[in-house]
Parts: C-alpha cells; structure tokens; sequence
C-alpha cells in the first residue's frame, strides 16, 4: 500500500467528519428555533477529535494500516421542556438537498467560533 492512499484515506476520514459536523449544525439551528428546545448536543465521533486505529477496510486490516477513525453516523442529544412538539421537531431540519463542500469551503472546527463544538 502506497503512502499515497493512506494520506488520500486519512483526507475522506476527515473530510466525512466535517461534513458530518456541517450536518449537525444544519440540524441543531432548526431545532433551536423551537421554544421547547433546550440544548443540542452532538456527541461519538463526530464530536470530538479523531484517533488512529486499523479500520474496517480490509486492504488496510490485513496490513495493519492505521488510518483516522471513520465516522459512520451523527448522534444528537436533544433537551426540551415538552413533548407536544415532537412531531414538528421530527420534520424541521429538511435542509433541502445538500451540496457536498470543497475542501477549500470547509473551515476547521477550531476557527468556526459559532460552531457547537466549541
């Protein structure tokens, strides 16, 4: 395996997670447009820094390649006061079709101060 592919590896894995973290807070800003909504919180993977681990894959798990951990789904922890606009809440963020960003769009969580990772 070329040093080449693992570097192009590492580059999806934290390029998946920003794009996910972009997803969270599309989400969360339509949730806090609710009065019921308390707090949004976006936890696993997606929140916090990236680690090194041998993968899934099995081009990189049978040589024990270690690229950046892949994040696979989006958790969010939702506090509210009531339950009577949970079907609302289920429907709000319909952010529409979403537009992948380039590399040079993406800005680093750390930079991003209204960023609810901060």
């Amino acid at each position: 395996m070329r040093r080449s592919e693992i570097a192009e590896q590492d580059r999806f894995m934290l390029l998946r997670q920003r794009e996910f973290r972009i997803a969270a807070d599309v989400v969360a800003d339509a949730w806090m447009s609710f009065p019921s909504v308390r707090a949004v919180a976006v936890i696993g993977s997606v929140a916090k820094a990236l680690w090194k681990e041998v993968p899934r894959f099995s081009e990189f798990r049978r040589k024990g390649i270690e690229v950046w951990h892949e994040c696979r789904d989006l958790d969010l922890a939702l506090w509210i006061d009531s339950q009577e606009q949970l079907s609302a809440l289920r429907r709000a963020p319909r952010p529409g079709r979403y537009e992948r960003p380039t590399s040079k769009e993406l800005v680093p969580a750390s930079s991003a101060s209204s960023s609810i990772y901060s």
